[in-house]
């Protein structure tokens, strides 16, 4: 897989981003210095490449421990005992979830339309350690909340 290739406008944003946030001694132990709504280009950057490039290409693995089993929404019997895992790479890179998935694109996560007073702002349910059905890099499930 080729390295994704950046617009050369986005990292003169990205470190204007990084100096405002860290721009003081006090700001480097704040923990509220890297919220996400204070630093949206860096939480969508590591955000798209954790789906660009996630850790393992299967996540999670999880074992059916219900007595009786489950049954899949298709019907499928999947008996007690038996493990499951999703093919997270390949959901990371589906059209259905993801605009021109092939393309590494550092502003996917963000609003489209840059605010007035200059600032992005990340698309709703997009910081850094959300989860959802179709971004599994931590896993889901009850005990991914």
């Amino acid at each position: 897989m080729a390295l994704p290739r950046l617009s050369p406008g986005f990292l003169p944003l990205l470190r204007e981003e990084i100096d405002s946030v860290l721009s003081s001694p006090e700001s480097w132990t704040d923990p509220q210095s890297f919220s996400p709504e204070k630093i949206p280009l860096t939480t969508a950057f590591m955000r798209e490449s954790m789906r660009y490039s996630p850790l393992a290409s299967s996540l999670p693995l999880r074992e059916v421990v219900a007595k009786d089993g489950v049954v899949l929404p298709d019907g499928t019997h999947v008996p007690r005992g038996t493990w499951l895992v999703c093919p997270t790479e390949y959901m990371m890179r589906d059209e259905r979830f993801f605009k021109n998935p092939d393309v590494f694109d550092p502003f996917r996560f963000l609003e489209e339309v840059y605010e007035k007073n200059g600032r992005y702002t990340l698309k709703e349910g997009n910081d850094l350690t959300a989860i959802s059905e179709s971004f599994l890099f931590y896993g889901f499930g009850k005990h991914s909340w």
